[in-house]
């Protein structure tokens, strides 16, 4: 009956509405408990199921933008936890981001069109600190920047020499890297150092998110005046506030 009042109704209602019909205006974030139901649901159940519970919420009012900040991503991030509580195996946890990527995969359509865009603003790089394993905040993030109108390079897996090589051929308005463990900082910083003495755009942007943004906010200008972002739309805002005070590329 849970199933049912929760899920398949909800589905239905979505499936069959006409087109005028009109959602309701808004409901909470979800909670912790409906973040854990989801983790629950895309280790022990086909991805089918997960994209209606998802449903169900977006048919309550919930907005794409809270799913993939205030549900998804804090779905991933409760994965890992079980796994280092010992609550999950490391299948389950593959098995289920597995499965949120495919949630972010079939939302992104709806996502990237909810905000009108015009012409590309720019390229920026979304990459992993160098020895980072979670890479689903940055698959995040690069769907907002797409929505923003950013031209998004985002690579789960590069080497340093890689990402040099990209912003000395290539102007790129910003690198953008996830960072979840601040024992990180030493590897990223020599990094970042290399990244804006090769770039081609002489004011390269540097942005750091993810789980240890906050920790490593005080570390900022030890890390190369790096901006450390909270979360995805803070980080688009940023950087469009950004751009519109400085003058115009020459040379570009």
């Amino acid at each position: 009956m849970r199933m049912i009042e929760t899920q398949i109704i909800p589905r239905l209602m979505l499936s069959h509405r006409s087109p005028a019909a009109s959602l309701p205006a808004s409901r909470p974030p979800p909670s912790t408990d409906e973040v854990g139901e989801l983790a629950r649901l895309v280790i022990a159940h086909p991805a089918s199921t997960a994209r209606a519970y998802v449903d169900a919420m977006r048919g309550q009012g919930l907005s794409l933008d809270s799913i993939f900040v205030d549900l998804l991503g804090p779905a991933a991030r409760m994965l890992g936890e079980l796994w280092m509580e010992d609550l999950c195996s490391f299948a389950d946890v593959t098995v289920g981001l597995s499965r949120l990527h495919q949630l972010v995969h079939d939302l992104s359509p709806s996502f990237v069109g909810g905000k009108r865009t015009g012409p590309n603003l720019g390229t920026v790089i979304l990459a992993p600190a160098p020895g980072e394993q979670h890479t689903f905040g940055m698959l995040i993030a690069s769907e907002f920047f797409r929505r923003a109108g950013w031209a998004v390079r985002a690579v789960t897996s590069v080497h340093s020499a890689d990402l040099v090589d990209l912003v000395s051929n290539e102007w790129v308005q910003m690198v953008g890297f996830s960072v979840s463990n601040p024992k990180l900082a030493d590897a990223l910083r020599v990094l970042i150092h290399t990244l804006r003495n090769v770039s081609k755009n002489p004011d390269l942007i540097v942005m750091i998110g993810g789980a240890s943004a906050e920790e490593l906010r005080t570390r900022s200008r030890e890390l190369g005046e790096v901006v450390c972002m909270a979360n995805a739309q803070e980080a688009v805002d940023f950087l469009e506030q950004h751009l519109e005070q400085r003058p115009k590329e020459v040379g570009r």
